[in-house]
């Protein structure tokens, strides 16, 4: 239930904000091979020399892990792997930390519920302990399955190969250990290279544990979504009580909400002060508040107004001339007051400095106010400065109020192609999906349509068409290495008269069937071996060199060399 829980859409933000890229990366890069256990490589040493060469490799097969550990070749490739392994866990590990409030807060609900459960169950519970326990459910029930199975959560568009699939494994086993502050002992010696990246970030995972569960209550988040659940269009309705909290959380987290030194909410805040103490029952009264934003009130206001006379072309030259001249002048008003004073006192300025352009320009902005203002196309207040300010005011609120319009445009606009991007990406998913299929349907029918013509022109020359086939004889096959072993109760004399014939049944299907020469008829195999080539891939990739079947053990490494060469890319 939990990992169902974790899974949900914002979870799964998450996880593809912090994972997909590097997970990417190790799926992707063919050449990664992160396999530490000193066994495995050594089987794999083996594999990939006897596949490559088609010859029985001279090392031992049959040997301890103390003895692959030991082998030169082995020990020059481990250290390698783990620097390897132990970068890609170190850039994950801080990609986790570091989005810790990304984190959907349900779960992190969750992780301050175990939390506490735990210290008031077992109260000498030290803090790794506590750790071990959330690492149970943050990591290995959300982190630890996108690592492992990327493609179960449309993160990589194929199925990893089976040693990107163990690559991934072996970080998901060393950030699991990380997240229960567990070091590896001597069930996997080999693992334990990664003993000392546990310890050395290990205060970085108990100082996220306690970030994550570092979260508001759950009956304060609910008092906040119940008032949410009552807004309208206009109005909310809200107590006292909740109103303080409110206060109280913008305190705590202002630069989360704010993050600008001149946010005007700062600025608010400063001058509400501390929240006011919590009333009792019979104090706490519900209000019906109207959601009016100040500024937004008088930008309206202002707008609406301004945008009554925009039509005119008188009006639009003037706020065009008006915004023309600002910017020619300087920013500091200089003690002036009113937007008339301060023309006047730059018209004086310019004349001063014998600047009769500028100072044309200023006497054209009076002029053209004053003659709005006359026609009535400018509300004349008690005043020529007021009624001057009032359509400067107007010119300000409008170009903010475009501004913000134009911010908000830009970012839906952002989220929409966030959208279509994540739309485009699983359309190329199930495209790419759709085009093998087509791509095997067509192959099929090629194969097919072919079959039947040679099968017609096999018809109209009264032949067949031979399958390919390739003949060993029985010591052929035991010089080359592919029987390892044969029952010593079968006589040798009649081994000596038996041959192998290889045949392809399907792409990857594969037939032995046991032939003896001068007329012998004696049934040493049941019936014709059949390989089939994934399996053989799987008995490899599980480092099984031997395949028993009735009398004789065959070499798996040299029989897919065999395959390969002679079938598959002869």
């Amino acid at each position: 239930m939990l990992s169902a829980y974790a899974k949900r859409g914002q979870g799964l933000s998450v996880l593809k904000d912090v994972l997909q890229e590097p997970i990417q990366r190790v799926v992707a890069n063919k050449q990664l091979n992160l396999e530490i256990n000193p066994m495995k490589v050594y089987m794999q040493i083996i594999q990939e020399y006897e596949t490559t060469t088609g010859q029985v490799s001279d090392m031992n097969k049959n040997v301890d892990d103390a003895t692959a550990a030991a082998h030169p070749k082995v020990r020059e490739i481990i250290p390698g792997r783990v620097k390897q392994l132990l970068e890609i866990c170190e850039e994950i590990l801080q990609r986790i930390v570091t989005n810790v409030d990304s984190v959907p807060y349900g779960m992190r609900w969750i992780c301050k519920t175990l939390k506490r459960l735990c210290t008031a169950k077992f109260p000498n519970s030290t803090r790794a302990q506590i750790g071990s326990l959330l690492g149970g459910y943050i990591y290995l029930r959300f982190f630890n399955p996108a690592i492992v199975t990327p493609d179960a959560i449309n993160f990589i568009k194929t199925k990893p190969t089976r040693v990107a699939r163990r690559n991934l494994i072996l970080i998901a086993k060393v950030l699991q250990n990380l997240s229960n502050g567990m070091r590896f002992k001597d069930k996997e010696v080999y693992m334990q290279e990664c003993n000392r990246f546990i310890d050395e970030r290990m205060e970085t995972i108990q100082d996220y544990f306690d970030r994550l569960a570092d979260v508001e209550d759950l009956q304060d988040q609910l008092q906040i979504d119940k008032y949410l659940e009552h807004t309208t269009m206009n109005s909310i309705t809200i107590s006292f009580n909740q109103i303080s909290l409110i206060h109280k959380l913008l305190l705590k987290h202002t630069d989360v909400v704010c993050p600008r030194e001149n946010d005007s909410m700062r600025s608010i805040l400063k001058r509400l002060g501390d929240p006011p103490p919590k009333l009792t029952l019979k104090q706490n009264r519900t209000v019906v508040l109207q959601l009016i934003d100040r500024r937004e009130q008088r930008l309206s206001t202002a707008v609406d107004a301004f945008e009554n006379h925009a039509v005119n072309p008188l009006h639009i030259q003037a706020r065009t001339l008006l915004l023309s001249v600002l910017r020619l002048l300087p920013s500091d008003a200089n003690g002036c007051t009113t937007l008339l004073e301060f023309l006047n006192a730059q018209k004086a300025k310019a004349l001063a400095e014998q600047d009769a352009s500028l100072a044309d320009h200023i006497s054209n902005v009076i002029s053209m106010l004053r003659t709005l203002a006359d026609m009535g196309m400018l509300k004349k207040l008690d005043t020529e400065d007021a009624t001057f300010d009032k359509f400067l005011w107007e010119t300000a609120a409008a170009a903010l109020s475009r501004r913000d319009r134009l911010a908000l445009v830009k970012k839906r606009r952002g989220m929409i192609a966030e959208a279509a991007k994540t739309i485009k990406d699983h359309h190329e998913y199930l495209q790419s999906k759709l085009d093998y299929y087509k791509q095997y349907l067509q192959n099929v029918k090629v194969g097919r349509a072919q079959s039947n013509q040679a099968g017609a022109g096999d018809k109209r020359k009264g032949s067949k068409k031979k399958k390919t086939t390739v003949k060993y004889a029985h010591k052929e096959l035991v010089d080359m290495g592919v029987i390892m072993h044969t029952d010593p109760s079968i006589d040798s004399s009649i081994l000596k008269r038996c041959y192998y014939v290889f045949s392809q049944a399907a792409p990857d299907k594969f037939e032995i069937t046991l032939h003896l020469k001068k007329g012998f008829d004696i049934k040493l195999l049941k019936k014709p071996i059949q390989l089939d080539l994934e399996e053989l891939l799987s008995l490899q990739e599980r480092n099984q060199t031997k395949l028993s079947i009735d009398y004789v053990d065959l070499n798996v490494n040299l029989i897919i060399h065999i395959l390969n060469t002679k079938f598959i890319y002869k």
